[in-house]
């Protein structure tokens, strides 16, 4: 069954290795195993307070090291501890940023501190929620808000809205989930019924591009590295599925390429 952004499936082997996925991912057949998230954040409220959550994201440079050993250079998102600054070493940006789980009927706010390096402005776009693009963005050292109310149930992206094909290209992309009220359902209606799940966010990286950052020429854009979740074979993770479970997986593709 494939839904807007989710597709669920039945585990088979008793390794919880998922063999057959790699007919599900055309894109991610090179990859060899899929990859869980890299960071996960969801967001609970105590019963009875209002159903809004806030959320701070730090734009900053950092790097990733392939399976060959090269380190990338990288713009990416990292969650913002309070009381943190976004510049403190315990800051680390990473790809894909944090995903993001919130309930259907929240009202979500996310400020985004921009730390990228020289005069470059970010901002977020959240393509499929009730929110106008942000194009322009902040000055580093600033910071820019978005809210929106989350009113329907599904998997998406969260990316840079600026100099959206360099700034997608170093790294600054996301997942946002919004769950039903009904638990253990990717929607409300009962077919989409699900025991485990995974977010898989599928992109790429040509090292030539993320060295030369803004004075790339992206007609020459040729990846050399294919990631789900941040991570390139062999580094990517199992999914971890028992036998005749029905499994639900989260797809989003922050890639230039299709990935399936």
């Amino acid at each position: 069954m494939i839904m807007a952004g989710t597709r669920t499936t039945t585990a088979h082997s008793p390794l919880r290795r998922l063999a057959a996925s790699a007919a599900l991912l055309a894109g991610a057949i090179l990859l060899g195993m899929f990859a869980v998230e890299r960071t996960h954040v969801a967001f609970a409220q105590p019963a009875g307070a209002p159903l809004a959550v806030t959320v701070d994201l730090c734009a900053k440079a950092g790097t990733v090291t392939m399976p060959d050993a090269v380190v990338v250079p990288i713009w990416g998102y990292a969650l913002k501890p309070a009381a943190v600054d976004c510049t403190d070493p315990s800051v680390v940006a990473g790809i894909p940023g944090p995903t993001l789980d919130v309930r259907v009927g929240y009202q979500v706010t996310v400020n985004l501190h921009n730390e990228l390096p020289g005069t470059e402005a970010a901002s977020l776009n959240f393509p499929g929620q009730p929110l106008a693009p942000d194009l322009v963005g902040v000055a580093p050292g600033s910071v820019a808000t978005y809210s929106f109310f989350a009113d329907a149930p599904g998997t998406s992206i969260y990316e840079s809205g600026t100099n959206s094909t360099v700034q997608t290209a170093m790294g600054l992309y996301g997942a946002l989930i919004v769950r039903p009220t009904v638990f253990g359902r990717a929607y409300t209606f009962g077919d989409t019924a699900f025991d485990s799940e995974a977010t898989l966010v599928l992109s790429e990286i040509d090292p030539a591009a993320n060295a030369a950052a803004g004075a790339f020429n992206f007609l020459d854009y040729d990846p050399k590295y294919f990631l789900i979740n941040g991570k390139a074979y062999p580094q990517t993770d199992e999914i971890p599925a028992a036998p005749g479970q029905r499994l639900l997986l989260r797809y989003v593709n922050a890639g230039i390429r299709n990935h399936g």
